[in-house]
């Protein structure tokens, strides 16, 4: 009878530990279980975007001079990204000659502010767009992020040729 109690004992916990061992794998592969967090975080070419956004706000804004150059670099990204052919390393190439164009200050600046879908959404609202929705996928949101630093590029070289 306690060898029946002791088997019986032993095979339950064999069964959770199993079922242990699974959700805690399933928790390595899918992320955290039975959480529906709103915040993402981004790929390096979205934090490399809301970055120099949000370095309008500090004293190492995006000047007039440099503009030009990040716009066009960024459009080149923009046409790459939207391409099906493209691959992750030739996006990495163009994130390296967005960098190569900023100042080591303004890298420094952007590597230490805290970009997720939260901040990102007050940049998107910011710039007069009004969907957000499709932050949740790395590729909507890259393609999101993109459209928000040309928008903002060009609002740079637009008050260059407004003021006197």
């Amino acid at each position: 009878m306690k060898r029946r109690v002791v088997v019986i004992a032993i095979c339950i916990i064999v069964i959770l530990l199993g079922f242990s061992a699974y959700f805690l794998y399933a928790d390595l592969i899918f992320g955290e279980l039975g959480t529906t967090s709103t915040t993402t975080e981004f790929s390096d070419l979205a934090k490399l975007a809301y970055g120099t956004v949000a370095l309008g706000e500090t004293e190492y804004a995006v000047t007039t001079k440099d503009a030009q150059s990040l716009l066009n670099l960024w459009e080149m990204t923009q046409v790459l990204a939207s391409d099906d052919t493209t691959t992750e390393a030739e996006i990495e190439v163009m994130c390296q000659s967005i960098e190569s164009a900023m100042t080591e200050e303004q890298l420094a600046a952007i590597e230490v502010l805290k970009l997720d879908s939260s901040t990102a959404q007050d940049y998107i609202l910011s710039n007069g767009t009004t969907d957000t929705n499709d932050l949740l996928d790395e590729e909507s949101a890259d393609s999101q992020a993109v459209s928000t630093v040309i928008s903002y590029l060009q609002g740079i070289l637009s008050m260059e040729t407004t003021t006197p």
